[in-house]
Order: C-alpha cells, then sequence, then structure tokens
C-alpha cells in the first residue's frame, strides 16, 4: 500500500483515497471545531512556556526588560471570552504605568519593546534581568517591587520579588543620615542591574542589631534597628527597622537575625542563639 500521507498533484485520481486518511482527516476537523466552540477545549491554546505572555500596553511606550503594572484583580482584559473564547485562552493581560497600591507584586518585565497601545511579549515569572533604584536606604534589601510611575526599572523593597543578584551601590554618593530620622539628606537614587526572581516572594536576609538600643533584648511585638549585612555586592551595612511577631528575645546583642520583608514591613524570623 502506498504513502496514505503522500500529496496529491493536479489530475491524480482521488477517488482511491485511504479510509484511514479521510478517517483522521474527519477527527482532526471534529477536535478543530471542538477547541472553536468549546469553553472546555481539550486543545492547548497556552503559550509554551506560561511564563511568557502577551500583554497590551495601556500606558507609554516601554523598552525591552520594562515594566507594565497588572491590576491583580484583572478588572481589564483584552479579549473578553463573551467575543472570542480562543482569544481569551491565548493568555492576553493588559499592562498599566506601575502604580504602587494597584500593582504590589503584580507587574510583567517586557520581553521586547511595547509601543503604547500595542501588544507584545513579558516574562510574569521565573529570573528575568531588570534593571532596579536603590539608594543608601534601601541597599542590601533582597526585594523589588514596582516603582511609582516609572516603567522603566523597579526599586528595592521589603516585600517584594526576591533578588537574586544585583549590581554594588556605590555608598561614596549617598548623603549622610538615617532612615526616618529628622534631617536626614535626600536619598541618593542609584540604577542598578539585578536579575530577580518573579513569583518569589522576598529573600531572608541577616543582620545584628545595632549599638543603641534601649537594651539588648528584642520584646515581641516591638521594632529594633538592625545592621544587615547579608546583602549581595553592597558596600556598607544597611539599617532597617526590624518588628519581632515572634517571641521575646531576651539577649540579642552580637547574636545573628534573621530577618524578611512583607508588605513593607521588616519581621524578626529567627535568632541564632549559638551565634556571636
Amino acid at each position: 500500500m502506498g504513502d496514505p500521507f503522500q500529496q496529491f498533484s493536479a489530475g491524480d485520481d482521488i477517488t482511491n483515497v485511504s479510509a484511514a486518511f479521510l478517517n483522521d482527516l474527519q477527527a482532526m476537523l471534529a477536535e478543530w471545531k471542538k477547541a472553536r466552540s468549546s469553553k472546555g477545549s481539550s486543545l492547548s491554546t497556552l503559550p509554551p512556556n506560561p511564563s511568557v505572555v502577551r500583554i497590551q500596553n495601556n500606558g507609554s511606550d516601554v523598552d525591552r526588560f520594562g515594566v507594565l503594572g497588572i491590576d491583580y484583580r484583572l478588572s481589564t482584559i483584552p479579549i473578553d471570552p463573551n467575543n472570542s473564547v480562543p482569544g481569551f485562552q491565548s493568555t492576553v493581560l493588559s499592562g498599566f504605568s506601575p502604580d504602587q497600591t494597584q500593582h504590589h507584586l503584580g507587574f510583567a518585565v517586557t520581553l521586547e519593546p511595547i509601543p503604547s497601545a500595542t501588544m507584545g511579549r513579558a516574562a510574569v515569572s521565573g529570573i528575568v534581568p531588570v534593571q532596579v533604584q536603590a539608594n543608601q536606604f534601601t541597599a542590601g534589601i533582597l526585594a523589588a517591587d514596582v516603582l511609582q510611575g516609572d516603567n522603566t526599572q523597579l526599586q528595592l523593597t521589603s516585600g517584594g520579588f526576591r533578588v537574586l543578584w544585583i549590581e554594588e551601590y556605590d555608598a561614596t554618593t549617598a548623603a549622610p543620615g538615617q532612615q526616618n530620622d529628622a534631617g536626614a539628606g535626600s536619598p541618593q537614587n542609584q540604577t542598578l542591574w539585578a536579575y530577580v526572581q518573579l513569583g518569589l516572594a522576598e529573600g531572608i536576609v541577616s543582620g545584628t542589631l545595632t549599638a543603641g538600643q534601649p537594651d539588648t533584648s528584642h520584646p515581641q511585638g516591638s521594632y529594633r534597628k538592625y545592621n544587615i549585612s547579608s546583602g549581595p555586592y553592597q558596600a556598607q551595612p544597611t539599617t532597617i527597622s526590624v518588628l519581632n511577631e515572634i517571641k521575646t528575645v531576651a539577649n540579642a546583642s552580637g547574636k545573628t537575625a534573621y530577618i524578611q520583608g512583607f508588605g513593607g514591613i521588616a519581621r524578626l524570623l529567627e535568632i541564632d542563639p549559638c551565634s556571636s
């Protein structure tokens, strides 16, 4: 028997087409019609990599490795399933100018330039290169989130997605002063390249209690200032206020503390009693 899938040429006799070929063709058409009309199609229309989606830019032009906020409530979608089920299933998201309130942990990093009012590819999970803003108050924090109104970069902040690597912050350009202290110098912002793991919130950092605290204990429910010392390639330790929600620590002086941020608050996870 000849090849049942051999292509025809003009003038060929098609009266002897095999039943196997016709049955396969009929089954393929049935599946195609089912996929076109059914919301529960057995044929996936998702991209090969669900970490990469198409996104419609509803803000200003954005370059490659830029940032677009995604409304976590998805109140706006480009393609309504009532209008086109296959279009809805192709995973097109709406992207906006980043807003710290609406787009906390809800953003995409573009993989190609996406002009305003057009669609392009963007990453919503996984490890991506992206620029991140840091200053003398945030250098050393291992988390990044959206920066208000800025589609070119993220910012280092507690409660963001985990930063795996970041360029060294140049502390020699920082103005004097302490975070939240009266009369502190203006933050000296620097834009640094980083690898950020989208979808994995907040890296854990280590630190030690700073000198000049009310005492060496850290009571439950209270804040204490810690010197963060485990930031990647940082020029000098960063001081942050840490909330203890676990239990009262009678003596935290000189001990290694493990700290994690979430929702803009750095929280004490554990004190290593054997550290010094």
